[in-house]
């Protein structure tokens, strides 16, 4: 079903995250091979509030 997807999508991950590993990225590359996938540094599961700026980033919102 994952791959039935046609919205366009965007994942990431800290490089620290216990419970997202680079295999789950990795996967969803292979299902939805157009999603933009990022490893935010410095950072564990909850981007949002320990890399606010750096997810704001790797979800398009804001420029680099």
């Amino acid at each position: 079903m994952w791959s039935a997807i046609e919205c366009p999508v965007r994942a990431m991950k800290g490089d620290r995250d216990v419970f997202v590993t680079q295999g789950d990225l990795d996967e969803l590359g292979r299902l939805l091979p157009s999603s933009v996938r990022t490893v935010i540094d410095d950072c564990g599961h909850f981007g949002a509030v320990e890399r606010p700026m750096q997810v704001l980033v790797a979800l398009g919102f804001i420029e680099a």
